[in-house]
């Protein structure tokens, strides 16, 4: 992959933003083209092409334009395909007792990092400031009989609820997504086709090789889970902390569907060249501090949208049980009457 530079990305952003508004020769918007069943997969796809897939295709070289780059999503697809059926056959075979339940607030697992950072302060002050339930979701294999459930706090794979009924809508959702996929197809393949870009050419034999043949396909299933899952559970409120991830968007997506207020936590320091926050869906985004709100002012963020909480990960320093304290002293071999100043937490720290 080659290394982008932030002007390459910028680039990316704009170009993005304006494909989705192109009008096909169909009469079709490239957003309209790809809306299934009210759900817009070109918004979920939005932040992968504009900070991968288009900065690809810009620097791209006529002489790596090989065969193999462009099979590779074919064979790409093929192999997440089977890790997802190894996936959900594990989670149907040990998880199939564990069944979804009303939980007021539904929280983005996906990513264990950035859930036990930004997310899992939140959702243990929600379960002991208002003991309310709390769901955690994730798409993984859910450790067999190790599962972290608390009283108010349950995690569970999206998987595991994969059943005959949804074979049956997945099945549906895919065929009205391949018919659409292959319209676009031939589309972009018409001589006097053209995107209003200089590298129009390049985004549509690399971007849209990726996204026709490997990011969509994926998508089917993603969007047929997250529908069971926000229909069965009823959250009041959905809670996001990674802005790009493909899956927390479509259930972003679903969730505004539904009418169900969404959240997205800023996770890591938000710089003028966070373009993704460009695409952000959620209605409501928690921001770190002043800094940060300006940065998301000139990505296109309103003002309305931001309220500034500080980093979540930092609350469990507000109050600190002695003991607690007492201990990680002696673990460290630090005196206990010896004062700690702790400096910041960097971007790079991981709860343990």
């Amino acid at each position: 992959m080659p290394v982008y530079t932030d002007d390459s990305r910028e680039q990316s952003a704009l170009i993005v933003k304006k494909f989705g508004e192109t009008i096909l020769p169909n009469g079709k918007t490239l957003r309209g083209q790809l809306t299934i069943e009210g759900i817009s997969l070109w918004d979920v796809m939005t932040p992968s092409m504009a900070l991968y897939y288009v900065p690809t295709s810009v620097s791209l070289k006529p002489e790596l334009r090989t065969l193999l780059m462009k099979v590779r999503p074919h064979l790409t697809l093929i192999k997440h395909r089977c890790i997802n059926s190894i996936t959900k056959a594990r989670n149907i075979l040990f998880n199939h007792d564990k069944k979804l339940q009303p939980s007021p607030y539904m929280f983005m697992g996906f990513n264990n990092y950035m859930y036990n950072d930004a997310l899992a302060p939140l959702a243990k002050s929600l379960s002991e400031a208002y003991g309310k339930h709390s769901i955690v979701l994730s798409d993984g294999v859910l450790p067999i009989g190790k599962r972290p459930n608390s009283e108010n706090i349950q995690f569970q794979s999206t998987w595991q609820y994969w059943d005959a009924e949804l074979r049956k809508e997945a099945r549906i959702f895919k065929d009205k997504t391949d018919i659409s996929i292959s319209e676009l197809d031939k589309l972009l393949k018409l001589a006097d086709f053209s995107f209003d870009s200089e590298h129009s050419q390049n985004i549509i034999e690399h971007a849209f090789n990726w996204l026709l043949n490997f990011d969509l396909p994926l998508l089917v299933n993603q969007v047929i889970l997250a529908r069971k899952a926000i229909k069965t559970c009823k959250p009041i409120l959905l809670i996001s902390s990674d802005v790009a991830d493909i899956r927390s968007r479509v259930f972003t997506l679903v969730a505004k569907q539904e009418n169900i207020p969404t959240l997205e936590l800023q996770y890591g320091s938000c710089q003028e060249y966070s373009y993704q926050w460009q695409f952000l869906l959620a209605e409501h985004i928690a921001v770190w501090g002043k800094q940060s709100r300006e940065n998301l002012l000139k990505q296109g963020v309103l003002e309305h949208q931001m309220t500034v909480t500080g980093a979540g990960r930092n609350d469990c320093l507000a109050n600190i049980d002695p003991l607690v304290v007492e201990n990680t002293k002696a673990q460290l071999g630090i005196a206990n009457d010896t004062i700690v100043v702790l400096d910041r937490i960097r971007e790079n720290f991981r709860t343990q």
